[in-house]
């Protein structure tokens, strides 16, 4: 699920890719709206009105998760991205809580924690807004000093130009 910053808010239609292996995987929607793996697909996966997208058919393994568009709103595109491993360790075809591991990097957020619903990972990722930008503060101590710095060099090297100038004549 995909929400705003206050946790409760819905967002759609942000966009994640999927990766495998460093191989960014294709993806055709179904027509109950869940995404299944097709070579012939699209790599864009689309957050729907409700704020969700189920992806079908992946194994296990290491997924990569990153989203490449934010919803409108002035929301931030985070950096990083989220690994999700899977890994059936009981052999049964049925992932367990603990076969599980979601890791994020950068700025990602995930907000409660991961569940499991019938075999599917439930996943709240949380997009926070922009802040308002702080400009650098100029014309400070440093300024005025940099400036006297500055002059005292031009003044000697033009008192080196004069010096050679008068010694050639």
């Amino acid at each position: 699920m995909k929400v705003g910053e206050s946790g409760t808010d819905i967002l759609k239609n942000a966009e994640f890719t999927l990766s495998k292996d460093g191989t960014s995987l294709k993806f055709k929607k179904a027509t109950d709206g869940s995404y299944v793996i097709d070579p012939k697909g699209d790599t864009v996966l689309t957050v729907g009105t409700d704020g969700h997208f189920t992806i079908q058919g992946i194994d296990e393994g290491s997924y990569v998760l990153k989203e490449t568009k934010v919803p409108d709103g002035g929301y931030v595109l985070p950096n990083g991205d989220i690994t999700i491993a899977l890994k059936d360790k009981n052999g049964n075809g049925s992932l367990e809580q603990d076969e599980v591991t979601l890791t994020t990097k950068g700025t990602y957020e995930l907000e409660g924690t991961v569940e499991l619903e019938t075999n599917k990972v439930v996943m709240i990722v949380k997009n926070s807004k922009a802040k308002d930008m702080q400009l650098p503060i100029t014309g400070g101590a440093g300024t005025v000093l940099f400036s006297i710095v500055g002059i005292v060099f031009m003044l000697g090297g033009v008192l080196v130009i004069v010096r050679n100038s008068k010694r050639h004549a």
